[in-house]
């Protein structure tokens, strides 16, 4: 008896644990980053957690909105993220104003050199030679070394910035060919459907011990 329970337990634990990743996520906010003016902080989204967005191919990030007051000179800028592999010259950071057509990120500002990647993940700050920034701007990041087994990304925060705000709550992407899209940021909490199948792993395997008692 303590077998057919002991498959019952590790098939409904089973499915849950699919959806753990979800977890410390606010869909309200983006991608833990600051950035530093010559008057202080001008704004701010806090780290919250370890769950991170899965680098895809290409650039991507946030398009944020600087505080009231700032001067506009970048003091600094830092950006987080998780990492499950460590490579030299792995990642790229990149800031655009936000001149495009349409809104979407324009002028580059400013491209880093290639960035190490650290095991485990960190923080990553940024200066450049010409400090001068628009009152909104958008921070690309783009990862290199992943594959079936390896993957990087950035950074979710579980609150709102606590400084300046984000000017989409979805993120841009810009993939080989140049194009800027948003991208959706909501991470979904576990559906309905998700689970009714879990609820459906444990009918079936309380089933198939009905059958066995039989």
């Amino acid at each position: 008896m303590k077998l057919k329970y002991g498959i019952l337990f590790a098939a409904v634990g089973t499915a849950v644990s699919t959806f753990v990743c979800t977890a410390g996520y606010s869909e309200n906010s983006g991608f833990v980053a600051s950035l530093s003016t010559g008057s202080g902080v001008a704004y701010s989204l806090d780290l919250g957690g370890t769950s991170y967005q899965i680098a895809q191919s290409g650039a991507y990030g946030n398009q944020i909105q600087l505080a009231a007051g700032s001067d506009l000179q970048l003091a600094n800028f830092s950006v987080s993220y998780g990492s499950d592999y460590a490579l030299a010259g792995g990642m790229q950071v990149s800031l655009y104003a936000n001149n495009g057509a349409g809104g979407t990120p324009g002028e580059l500002l400013y491209s880093s050199s290639p960035i190490d990647i650290k095991n485990g993940g960190g923080t990553v700050s940024i200066n450049y030679a010409n400090p001068l920034i628009p009152n909104e701007l958008t921070f690309l990041v783009k990862f290199s070394g992943q594959d079936a087994s390896h993957n990087a990304g950035l950074l979710f925060p579980n609150s709102d910035p606590s400084v300046g705000s984000l000017r989409f709550k979805d993120y841009w992407v810009k993939d080989g060919n140049g194009t800027f899209t948003l991208q959706d940021a909501v991470v979904p909490e576990p559906s309905t459907y998700a689970l009714a199948g879990t609820a459906g792993l444990a009918w079936l395997a309380f089933a198939g011990y009905r059958r066995f008692r039989k």
